[in-house]
């Protein structure tokens, strides 16, 4: 039944805004907070119906290219006051069917091609509401959405109460309608709910609670009408598929009762003037006798009966679109003339299906003849498609199947059948046989399974196939170049009833079940686990009757599942850290200090692993401590010992921490907590930056770009850049590639892109410690489309009132001197470039004769992504520092540049790379040295700052602030980064995973 429409107007007083309550209303953050119930969703950016859907920026898309989309997109919103709302959203359409946006009864419908803010307005009368779009089309269906926004209008009852009126009426007459249409062959349901209806008067309102009640009452009798309208349709099909039964060459001992009942029922239906009890009771009592006469074939273990009854849609369509095989062993299909290659026909169904991994094209289709489900991937370890069987007969059981691939492609395709003891597969397909021309009538392959044993009644079916990452179908005869082999299309699922099983062929399946358990069970390395699953299979070897043998066999089951989880986390363990590091100290890779600690820890580990209480879900945290200590502490103490100090106060530091922290590994006895681990490495790292901030001073150089990390932003991906903190609100990226001008044609930068001006807010930024006091310069080349909001910026010993702000603007260059067009009057065109050109390209081109002077590096610069030198240009910040520490960062975000004197972004995107630090004039550094004061890096002089971090929120006894000092409130949940704690004169950084 189509959903009713309450009350849908297009122009009113929309009300407060109350858009916080929707989740994610613009997509920003993908999917969340909404439930997609409908195929071909997307997060797109392009620009839709000329930026009413501005591009750059996150939307919902939903797309097919045929078949139309029958579902919904919705979210369900809680604890609002009850009154009027209205939900609005931007929708661009294109579809045949319906479409509506609606909030909870109200549908306000959608026109193909009519892009623009569509809206719906409701009551809440329990708190909550369910906002979104209903999908009902046919076709190809394009729509994209966005910008969901909320608006509570009213809570005056008297104007609630009209409306319930309306509202009220409209169901009544839609529902009506729907009684006079689709129950014109059922008049006596059709007399039943009109008589139903005709107790409720709209106009009779005279309070909200009556209303209410009014629209519950009747989409009580509208979700009778559906059930009553589906149990008519499906006593219709059940005598269809009855007479087929009885009409057939071939008839079980059961025909007569089936035919007796057929009858009668027949009867009934013929005179039309069933109730909807009637109805439901004649549908359970013929599809009773369908079932009793299937099963009343005799069966034995040479000559089974036909159970395939018992599979729900075995050839991936609704029963009477079912094929019927032909000599040729072509199939039949009674709608086959509407069938085309590689398109999904209507009466195709995968419902009981699910399939085991995601990923790839795996969907219904008509392929090489056949209506099947098409399991395909590329460059794939596993497929399924599968069906749990419930309700079966105990006894013997076979499975079949059709296959069908490409040539090249047959890997390990086979069907199976699974049950609580055993799991039998068929034999795989042998080679590809499909036609991938006209008529596309390739050769189907039959693939049967050896006899299973059903005890309890249940049993997964299903095709399932590896591939193959290596080879791919062309090594194999076949055309396709990809790593598709494995994939395969599947249909005409058969289930075959062998008789029953005896209780000795029962115990049998017991006592190899229990056989393969103990083998498990003693090859397991945690005793927890091995000791747990002794117990079971203890508990379960003396089941003798059928019951208590079932029960055995599900416990066996379950407990098989968990060991196995437990077996392939040593496996896991076997090939890991814990077994490398026995390597390393075998073969003496680890040496000095390193080794004996090494050693120890290694002990502590396989201490863990023997004890009592190993359990395989422990096993990960305890693996990630030797991670971080194989992987980050070794590597950082070897740089430290390999350090050539000149300054003999940070060589002291330096090796007083080293030697300390080995202390304390000699020490341990249990393996330590990974957050010692953890502090030890920062320790290190900080005693390390403090020897060469020192060895630089010394030196005597100005240049201090080696304190930067990753200052040419190459260890990056386009969702970080390791060694800053950056974050992004309405952007796309991190970090992007391919318009550089540095000669590294493919190197990364800071950028971010909305399509909206304005809309973006990025800030990347990092701290250097250890630096001597003096005037900084810090510089980076840096471009935008905007003239105003985009910053290099500097901030001096954590103090914001520091900041100092260099702004970034678009060059105005003579284009026409580079190439570029003359202005309208004739003369050279002087231009704000935008993506183009740039001061550091134009710079080098002016040097260099136009490159015909160019060295290498300066060739590679200027010839760097097709020579556009995209509108990179050097931009430079001076700041003093007095107190050794420096913030430098890169922003467009008017929440903190407008706190500084800086002004709002008005463009769409910026860009940032290759960061220098060069000291100007040297301050007052007498008597300094980065350790001076410090016993142990990473320790507050005062332990009575206390710092908490859990689930991203700081507790404190301090105060909290931002690296751009900002202060944060305590107890606060904030954005992963480094945060500085202070308490007095103490303070601490501390860093939120």
């Amino acid at each position: 039944m189509n959903a009713v429409e309450l009350y849908s107007q297009d122009d009113v007083s929309i009300g407060i805004d109350m858009t916080e309550k929707v989740a994610n209303g613009g997509f920003d953050d993908q999917y969340e907070g909404w439930t997609i119930d409908a195929p071909g969703q997307k997060i797109s950016t392009a620009e839709k119906a000329d930026g009413l859907i501005p591009g750059g920026q996150n939307h919902l898309q939903l797309w097919v290219g045929s078949g139309g989309i029958n579902g919904k997109v919705y979210q369900q919103i809680s604890n609002l006051p009850n009154g009027i709302y209205t939900v609005t959203a931007i929708i661009v359409p294109s579809f045949e069917g319906s479409i509506s946006l609606y909030a909870n009864e109200t549908k306000s419908p959608l026109t193909s091609g009519d892009n623009k803010m569509y809206q719906a307005t409701t009551i809440v009368s329990d708190g909550i509401l369910e906002i979104g779009v209903e999908l009902s089309t046919t076709g190809s269906t394009l729509i994209d959405m966005d910008d969901f926004r909320l608006y509570f209008s009213s809570d005056d009852e008297a104007e609630i109460i009209e409306m319930l009126k309306n509202q009220v009426q409209n169901i009544i007459d839609e529902t009506q309608s729907f009684i006079d249409e689709e129950f014109a062959d059922y008049p006596g349901m059709q007399a039943e709910f009109g008589d139903m209806l005709m107790n409720y008067d709209a106009y009779g309102i005279t309070d909200k609670e009556t209303g209410y009640k009014m629209i519950e009452d009747i989409k009580e009798i509208q979700s009778k009408m559906n059930i009553a309208l589906k149990n008519a349709e499906d006593l219709k099909e059940a005598i269809k598929k009855t007479e087929v039964l009885i009409t057939s060459t071939t008839t079980y001992p059961g025909i007569d009762a089936l035919i007796e009942t057929y009858e009668t029922i027949v009867s009934f239906y013929d005179s039309q003037a069933g109730t909807s009890d009637e109805y439901a009771m004649y549908l359970e009592k013929l599809n009773k006798a369908i079932e009793a006469y299937s099963m009343s074939q005799d069966a034995t273990l040479d000559k089974p009966a036909d159970y395939t009854y018992l599979i729900k849609h075995p050839q991936f369509c609704i029963p009477e679109a079912e094929g019927i095989m032909q000599e040729d062993s072509t199939m039949l299909y009674p709608y086959g003339e509407n069938y085309a290659q590689g398109k999904v026909p209507a009466e195709a169904t995968s419902e009981g299906w699910y399939i085991g991994n995601g990923g790839g094209d795996q969907k219904l289709s008509f392929s090489q003849q056949r209506i099947c489900w098409n399991a395909w991937n590329n460059n794939f370890d596993y497929l399924s498609i599968n069906q749990d069987l419930t309700e079966l007969p105990n006894g013997y059981y076979s499975i079949s199947a059709d296959f069908i691939t490409h040539p090249g492609c047959a890997t390990t395709q086979h069907t199976y059948a699974e049950t609580n003891a055993l799991k039998v597969t068929s034999d795989t397909l042998k080679e590809g046989r499909s036609i991938t021309q006209e008529p596309y009538n390739g050769r189907w392959q039959t693939l049967k399974t050896d006899l299973i044993i059903v005890t309890n009644g249940k049993m997964t079916i299903g095709a399932e196939s590896t591939g193959d990452k290596v080879n791919t179908p062309a090594d194999f005869g076949g055309s396709a170049t990809d790593h598709s082999r494995g994939w395969f299309l599947v249909s005409n699922f058969k289930l075959y009833y062998h008789g029953p099983a005896s209780t000795e062929d029962i115990k049998n399946i017991l006592t190899g079940k229990l056989a393969e358990c103990q083998a498990q069970c003693d090859t397991m390395m945690f005793r927890y686990d091995k000791n747990a699953y002794q117990d079971s299979i203890d508990k379960c070897r003396n089941a003798s009757t059928a019951d208590e043998i079932n029960s055995a066999l599900n416990i066996l089951s379950e407990a098989q599942k968990e060991a196995e989880k437990s077996i392939s986390k040593q496996t896991e363990i076997a090939a890991g850290v814990y077994a490398s590091m026995a390597d390393s100290i075998a073969e003496g890779n680890y040496t000095g200090e390193i080794a004996s600690v090494a050693r120890i820890l290694h002990d502590c580990m396989q201490m863990e692993i023997e004890s009592e209480y190993a359990t395989y879900t422990e096993m990960d945290s305890l693996v990630s401590i030797l991670d971080v200590f194989v992987n980050e502490y070794i590597p950082v103490y070897r740089t430290a010992a390999s350090m050539d100090v000149s300054d003999e106060k940070c060589r002291a530091n330096l090796h007083a921490n080293m030697d300390r922290q080995i202390s304390e590994y000699e020490s341990m006895t249990d393996l330590p907590e990974m957050t010692l681990v953890e502090e030890h490495v920062e320790e290190l790292y900080k005693a390390i930056m403090q020897c060469k901030a020192m060895d630089l001073y010394l030196s005597g150089t100005t240049d201090y770009t080696s304190l930067i990390a990753n200052p040419s932003i190459e260890n990056s991906s386009s969702g970080n850049a390791e060694g800053w903190t950056i974050t992004v609100t309405g952007g796309n990226y991190v970090t992007s590639s391919g318009q550089q001008v540095d000669g590294a044609s493919d190197g990364r930068y800071m950028d971010s892109y909305n399509g909206t001006a304005g809309n973006l807010l990025y800030n990347a930024y990092q701290t250097i410690e250890n630096l001597p006091s003096g005037i900084y310069k810090v510089r980076a080349m840096m471009r935008t489309s905007s003239d105003e909001g985009v910053y290099l910026y500097a901030i001096a010993d954590n103090d914001s009132a520091t900041t100092s702000l260099a702004e970034v603007s678009r060059e105005r260059i003579n284009i026409t001197r580079y190439g570029g067009p003359k202005a309208q009057d004739g003369l050279d065109s002087i231009a704000a470039v935008v993506g183009q050109y740039g001061s550091i390209w134009c710079d080098l081109y002016d040097r260099t004769e136009g490159g015909a002077t160019a060295d290498v590096a300066q060739a590679d610069t200027l010839n760097a992504n097709s020579a556009r030198g995209y509108g990179w240009q050097y931009k430079e910040v001076e700041i003093e520092v007095t107190g050794h520490t420096l913030t430098i960062g890169a922003t467009c975000d008017s929440t903190f540049t407008k706190n500084h004197g800086g002004r709002a972004f008005t463009g769409q995107w910026f860009s940032a790379d290759n960061f220098t630090l060069t000291l100007v004039k040297e301050g007052n550094n007498d008597n300094w040295n980065p350790s001076t004061g410090i016993s142990s890096v990473g320790e507050t002089k005062d332990e009575e700052l206390k710092v908490k971090v859990q689930d991203g929120a700081i507790t404190t006894n301090g105060d909290i602030y931002s690296l751009n000092g900002i202060k944060i409130a305590n107890g606060s949940k904030v954005p992963k980064g480094v945060y500085i704690i202070r308490l007095k004169e103490n303070s601490k950084k501390i860093i939120v995973r």
